[in-house]
């Protein structure tokens, strides 16, 4: 296609398909199907809109499903083990309780907030829980490359490295629910 502009007219000779010889074409209708196919082809192709969102956003909105395709990364597990060390010692005797913890964490990777997903039913212990979940340091989660805020999961489990099944198959009760 070639595009042969005036003074007073715009022109666009085409070669149609089916047709002997070059037509020629101008006026009104010829513009608007100049602007209608050069933007057609000039277009980049659409990538699908992602939903944006802040980590004060999800904060307000509580724990949701926030699309990512790379999750965090756990960067401070030294930190973690030597702070799990310290808090198991608050559990007596082989007791021990698993609370998972939602954690929102930012961009950067901080942990913004924590809340119970699922309670050990023992107060203490989902507070320890909480505390040591605060403690977390993380990459950030990606989507496309870029770094996104996303809440996550996290079973905690405070007493031993793994409760052993109690007697209904679940984790051993803490000593106060026996």
């Amino acid at each position: 296609m070639v595009v042969v502009a005036g003074a007073r007219r715009v022109g666009v000779l085409a070669k149609v398909p089916g047709l002997p010889s070059t037509s020629r074409r101008s006026g009104p209708a010829c513009l608007v199907a100049l602007v209608t196919v050069l933007l057609l082809t000039s277009a980049a192709p659409a990538r699908a809109q992602q939903p944006h969102y802040d980590w004060e956003w999800l904060q307000r909105q509580g724990p949701m499903f926030t699309p990512f395709q790379i999750p965090p990364d756990i960067l401070n597990r030294e930190h973690l083990e030597k702070a799990k060390v310290q808090i198991d010692g608050y559990v007596e005797g082989d007791a021990c309780t698993t609370t998972e913890v939602w954690l929102l964490i930012d961009r950067e990777g901080v942990t913004r907030e924590t809340r119970i997903k699922e309670s050990a039913r023992d107060r203490d212990m989902d507070r320890l829980a909480l505390a040591y979940a605060n403690i977390y340091r993380f990459s950030p989660a990606l989507r496309d490359g870029d770094p996104v805020p996303a809440w996550i999961a996290v079973p905690i489990t405070i007493g031993a490295d793994e409760c052993p099944p109690g007697p209904e198959g679940g984790p051993k009760p803490h000593p106060a629910h026996r």
